[in-house]
């Protein structure tokens, strides 16, 4: 789901494996949860534009969710 300022969206992996989420992105975040928990592990080159995001994974799907 992409609103204005924020995205959202479903992931789900192999448990117990690091994942990672690579968007690009015109700023970075103001903040990004999974599940409404928040997530600190996250690198911004703003140089690139690129956002990655980074957390283990659980074997049922989750939403990553992060507003700008």
């Amino acid at each position: 789901k992409k609103e204005s300022k924020s995205i959202s969206l479903a992931v789900e992996g192999v448990g117990e494996t690091p994942a990672v989420v690579l968007l690009r992105s015109s700023r970075p975040p103001r903040f990004i949860t999974l599940d409404k928990d928040a997530i600190s592990d996250f690198d911004y080159a703003a140089k690139d534009g690129l956002l990655w995001v980074r957390f283990t994974n659980e074997s049922r799907p989750r939403t990553v969710a992060m507003q700008g």
